[in-house]
């Protein structure tokens, strides 16, 4: 909703006048009043009425100067919508920066990196566990749905800087990178060394002859998705009563 600033209410001020001396104007020219106050309002929006001048003696001195209050009319609104209109323009960037008022208070958080398939387990067991995070999302509609369930994200490209920047890596503990993409991971994690070499990484790989050049790019963790669902299974196998297995 837009809030009316105080030059906006003056104008608008000024505009009631000016329509209230045309009203008068015209009633004074010998106008009934509806006629009077039609007339006026028509011609301050912008729609000269009547469309047969002949109704009105374009000559009579008073209409005259109800048409000239009514031009400045016009130009009054024209302003005040104006402003208006880029007012509603700056709100709509006004979540963008609700969402970077609260990323600027944040410290010892965790980086996400992009959200999709493992990411949203991650998310759900750092909120339940009270740790704060955000994410970097290059889609947009996935970033507003984000923003939708009240989690702390940005829509931009992590490789750049000014986005990690952004989502306050600087003061970050950890950063997760969760893309399927080992060449992406990598490049993110070489941008974020160097503006926080203390932060610890966490990555995924998609193959394993991608380890050495991820851990030399600072990464301190790699997960094979593979590997590490099959571990689970393995240990939950392993708990599990070998009577159930056996036929």
């Amino acid at each position: 909703m837009v809030e009316f600033r105080a030059i906006q209410k003056f104008l608008v001020l000024i505009l009631l006048v000016i329509f209230a001396f045309s009203v008068v104007a015209a009633l004074a020219a010998g106008q009934s009043p509806f006629i009077s106050v039609f007339w006026s309002f028509m011609n301050i929006i912008g729609a000269d009425f009547p469309p047969n001048n002949g109704l009105i003696d374009p000559t009579n001195p008073l209409l005259l100067i109800a048409s000239t209050l009514d031009i400045q009319g016009r130009l009054i609104i024209t302003i005040v919508l104006t402003t208006v209109f880029y007012q509603l323009l700056g709100g709509i960037n006004l979540r963008e920066k609700f969402v970077q008022g609260k990323i600027a208070r944040l410290s010892r958080h965790v980086v996400i990196v992009p959200m999709e398939g493992i990411a949203l387990e991650v998310a759900k067991q750092l909120k339940g566990a009270g740790k704060e995070f955000i994410v970097i999302e290059p889609n947009l509609r996935a970033t507003r749905k984000l923003l939708d369930e009240g989690m702390l994200a940005i829509n931009a490209d992590a490789t750049q800087q000014q986005t990690l920047e952004r989502a306050g890596i600087k003061r970050a503990s950890h950063l997760t990178l969760l893309g399927e993409d080992d060449m992406m991971n990598t490049l993110i994690a070489i941008e974020a060394k160097k503006l926080n070499p203390s932060i610890r990484i966490i990555a995924r790989i998609k193959r394993q002859e991608d380890v050495g050049r991820m851990t030399r790019a600072g990464i301190s963790s790699l997960i094979l998705p593979e590997v590490a669902v099959g571990n689970e299974i393995a240990m939950f196998m392993a708990k599990v009563p070998s009577k159930i297995f056996k036929g």
